[in-house]
């Protein structure tokens, strides 16, 4: 016996197993003997040949051996439950630690794992309930005690682990049980300080947390819990002095790996790099507890390094860090879950499927894979394989949460099944759930069958059911959903809990596509004298938009519109040495050869026009219709309207547009004149034909625009004309928070234009067409809100090239060009800059009132419009959505 011990604890397994047979052979009730030899075929992984040894001994030799060969059975048992737990299988595992358990009843060890198998299948209260039956002894050992303590504080209820060890007299302590009393208490310290903070009572949160520290000053390990507590509540700084200060007074490793867990908590990437590169290089010292915590944080900041690469725009990057990491862990089942997303991400779903496949294969219980797997069904096409997969995460298993399956319902409504989804909803609230997504879900489903008013009681229901929740008895927190009327809105406010964010979203767009919002501003559209000519390029124009909008419970919203306009160009200038001027002006050129300039243009007077424009029409998330008339008493009044249809092309979003649209580059474009040479009037100029957009923006870091559109140009009396538009950009967001964002871009706008018509002449139009036009500019945008108010500031500078051909004064009147001597407007090409500086604004007086306001001031050799906007938004029932932002301005209808 004692060489077969001497062999066993060298591990020299084989020499062992040799010798504890002989033993056995020579004393077949030799205890002792058996157990060794179960122990040598335990340790190599044989459990066959150990329960085969078992079962080959005689009746007569298992009653000599007694309690020795119940033992040995409980082992091999208690081993084969074991394995099934290393493999991430707790089910299979049960029945062999039943059996080990009803071998030895008072083994406080085998319950202990059999209560661990029963807590991975969601039965933790029976395993508690095992464990306690033995601790509840009025004589218990302490080793019993200690072992309920330890499956208590696994629980989470630290509470009844420090109960259940203060009853092990302090002399009867182990240093583990020491231990572990010290851990439950700070864990249960650091609970009481998180709900202390959670009901706003941080100074006694910190108060906690300071005693907390002073009591544990000499135990890295804990405090380093201490200062992930002091990041919970809001300290950073406090909590990386506390970690640092551990790290260099305790330069141990569990000092070192916690220091650089709190880095990688803060986003603190670029600070842990090197103190997790110091740890690696030590990781021979290391115990295997240790090292699988490094390859965990090793894991983490390759996933936090390729976050990053993916959000600025790097995907390939992101990849290869991935995938190096993968070649230094490729057994990390985060970094194959992190590969597979990416995979799914760029609908590599067969990829995904495979990576998926090697992670079930190591953790066969591990959900979130399957739903991923899932996913990959549905992208593939793999309906049945996808209807499996989701029927087996909706099948009752004990620890899945109601997110959980909330999502996988998610799964089973995107693969059409309504039957199911409704079924599984009226399970949960059957169940008494009260989590945000069962009425987001169910409020959902209520809209689709056409019952909005179903689904409105629902989204409030789950918003007072969170805010009772959120809040401990007795205690009413800022945050909570406050009504405005019978059926007014819940405004969620900042301190709103983030997992109520979306019924909170939905809530509100509901209460808006309900309402009614009316819309009144005042818009000045100014080109001053310096930049324009009087009586032609000069314009004053006073917009007044009113809109009146009324939402309707499928998400559209009809309006109507009507703007009063007042234009005014002022009058020409009718000095004796101002011929030039003149003459580019209605038929002044041909009136002047028979008479002045002088005396031609007296007789246009000042340049002015004034009317009503009417419109109405619906607008949905896919669809925009309109129709109107240009503001009626204009000397020119056109119809006009359009049809617009949005969607998306797997990663891009589209607009596809037939409209008729006004131009207001000037008062003859847009308003048209009369001409007092001729008696008939010109202008009113209106663009009809068909465009679009194409976009991509997945959220991330950088999005791409572009914009397209072929045109008809026509107006009474002018020349017709046709433009090609092609415009397209990029843009970085530099910072991207729910409350702040910069962005920087790049774009690049191209026109052709078939004929020059930019003068004011009869048969020109008033407005730039130049025949090639080419700009590249550079805006940088920031945006910022808070509860009440949001704006922004966007800035660009530009360079440009344009080239216009020489046009006829009269190109729609030969008659009036050959009187006038045949005169051109002359052609011209060159190189150009321009500017422009915006802000706007948005603020919410009360409930139902808001009022905002712009400036826009452009300059360039061409354009140089500025703009300015106030406006009032009245809602009767009051605002349910909080402020857009960045901010969208009122548009009076002719800027459609």
């Amino acid at each position: 016996m004692a060489e077969a011990d001497w062999h066993a604890a060298r591990k020299n397994l084989p020499s062992a197993r040799d010798y504890y047979w002989l033993a056995l052979r020579r004393k077949p009730d030799n205890g002792p003997a058996l157990a060794g030899l179960t122990s040598v075929y335990l340790d190599q992984g044989k459990y066959e040949d150990a329960g085969a040894l078992l079962a080959a001994i005689p009746e007569a030799q298992r009653a000599r051996l007694g309690e020795a060969y119940r033992s040995a059975e409980a082992q091999v048992a208690r081993a084969e439950g074991d394995a099934w737990l290393d493999k991430g299988q707790a089910a299979p595992a049960l029945p062999y630690f039943r059996k080990a358990v009803s071998l030895q009843p008072q083994n406080v060890w085998n319950r202990y794992a059999l209560a661990n198998a029963l807590l991975a299948t969601g039965r933790g209260g029976e395993g508690g309930a095992l464990l306690r039956e033995l601790a509840d002894a009025p004589t218990a050992d302490p080793a019993n005690l200690y072992a309920y303590a330890l499956f208590e504080s696994k629980r989470g209820d630290n509470l009844a682990a420090m109960v259940a060890l203060d009853k092990v007299a302090p002399a009867a302590r182990t240093p583990g049980m020491a231990a572990l009393q010290r851990r439950a208490w700070l864990r249960q310290t650091m609970a009481l300080a998180d709900a202390e903070s959670a009901r706003g009572d941080g100074a006694q949160a910190r108060r906690r947390l300071q005693a907390a520290e002073a009591s544990l000053e000499d135990d890295a390990g804990l405090l380093a819990d201490v200062a992930k507590g002091w990041l919970r509540l809001g300290e950073p700084d406090r909590a990386r002095e506390l970690s640092q200060r551990l790290y260099l007074a305790q330069p141990s490793t569990d000092a070192e790996l916690a220091y650089a867990d709190l880095l990688m908590a803060q986003g603190r990437l670029t600070e842990s790099e090197p103190v997790l590169a110091a740890a690696a290089r030590n990781r021979a010292a290391m115990s295997a507890e240790q090292g699988q915590t490094l390859d965990g944080l090793l894991a983490d900041q390759a996933l936090a390094r390729a976050e990053l690469a993916r959000a600025a725009g790097r995907a390939n990057e992101s990849a290869d860090i991935l995938s190096q990491a993968e070649k230094a862990a490729p057994g990390n089942i985060r970094l194959q879950r992190a590969l597979a997303e990416e995979d799914l991400a760029a609908k590599r779903w067969d990829a995904a499927r495979a990576r998926l496949e090697r992670t079930l294969a190591a953790q066969p219980d591990n959900d979130e894979a399957r739903l991923s797997l899932a996913d990959a069904d549905i992208g593939a096409g793999r309906l049945g394989a996808a209807r499996a997969g989701v029927d087996s995460l909706l099948s009752p298993k004990p620890g899945r949460d109601v997110d959980f399956t909330l999502r996988v319902l998610s799964r089973a409504a995107a693969l059409g099944d309504a039957t199911r989804v409704d079924g599984e909803l009226a399970r949960l609230r059957g169940e008494g759930q009260t989590e945000p997504g069962v009425y987001l879900l169910a409020g959902e489903r209520a809209q689709a069958q056409g019952q909005p008013g179903q689904a409105l009681a629902l989204y409030r229901e789950g918003l007072e059911a969170s805010a009772r929740k959120a809040a401990p008895q007795g205690f009413a927190p800022d945050g909570a959903p406050q009504a405005v009327g019978d059926d007014g809105p819940l405004r969620p406010l900042p301190a709103a809990p983030a997992r109520g964010e979306d019924l909170h979203q939905a809530y509100a767009e509901l209460l808006d596509a309900r309402g009614w919002k009316a819309w009144q501003g005042v818009d000045l559209l100014y080109r001053s004298p310096r930049d324009g000519t009087p009586g032609t390029s000069q314009m004053t124009m006073w917009q007044t938009p009113l809109l009146l909008e009324k939402g309707e419970p499928g998400g559209g919203r009809y309006f109507l519109r009507g703007e009063a306009v007042d234009i005014r160009a002022g009058s020409l200038n009718l000095d004796p040495g101002n011929d030039y001027t003149l003459n580019r002006f209605g038929s002044v050129a041909a009136c002047a050869a028979q008479s002045s300039p002088q005396a031609c243009a007296a007789a246009y007077g000042s340049q002015s026009a004034s009317g009503v424009g009417l419109a109405a029409g619906y607008e949905s998330e896919n669809w925009r219709f309109d129709i109107g008339v240009a503001p009626q008493g204009f000397p020119v009044s056109n119809i006009v309207g359009g049809a617009r249809r949005s969607g998306e092309l797997g990663d891009l979003s589209y607009k596809l547009e037939l409209a008729r649209r006004p131009l207001t580059s000037s008062l003859l474009s847009y308003a048209g004149a009369r001409d007092s040479y001729t008696g008939q009037t010109w202008g009113g100029v209106t663009a009809a034909g068909a465009g679009g957009s194409l976009g991509y923006d997945k959220g991330g870091a950088f999005g791409v625009w572009s914009n397209f559109a072929y045109q008809q140009l026509t107006g009474e009396n002018v020349d017709s004309n046709r433009k090609l538009t092609a415009m397209a950009g990029i843009y970085w967001r530099v910072v991207d928070e729910p409350a702040r964002l910069v962005t920087l871009g790049a774009s690049t706008v191209n026109f052709w234009y078939q004929k020059n018509l930019g003068g004011f002449t009869f048969g020109q139009g008033g407005y730039y067409s130049p025949q090639r036009y080419h700009s590249l500019s550079f805006p940088v945008r920031y945006a910022a809100r808070g509860e009440r108010w949001s704006y922004f500031l966007r800035g660009s500078a530009s360079v440009s090239s344009a080239r216009e051909d020489a046009s006829s004064f009269y190109p729609t009147r030969p008659d009036l060009q050959a009187q006038a001597g045949d005169p051109f407007f002359s052609a011209s090409a060159g190189p150009g800059w321009g500017a422009e500086l915006t802000g706007a604004f948005e603020y919410q007086a009360t409930s139902s009132l808001a009022f905002g306001g712009m400036l826009d001031i452009q300059h360039s050799q061409f354009y140089q419009p500025s703009r300015l906007l106030f406006y009032l938004r009245y809602q009767p029932g009051g605002a349910s959505l909080t402020l857009p932002f960045p901010v969208e301005p009122l548009q009076p209808y002719s800027g459609f």
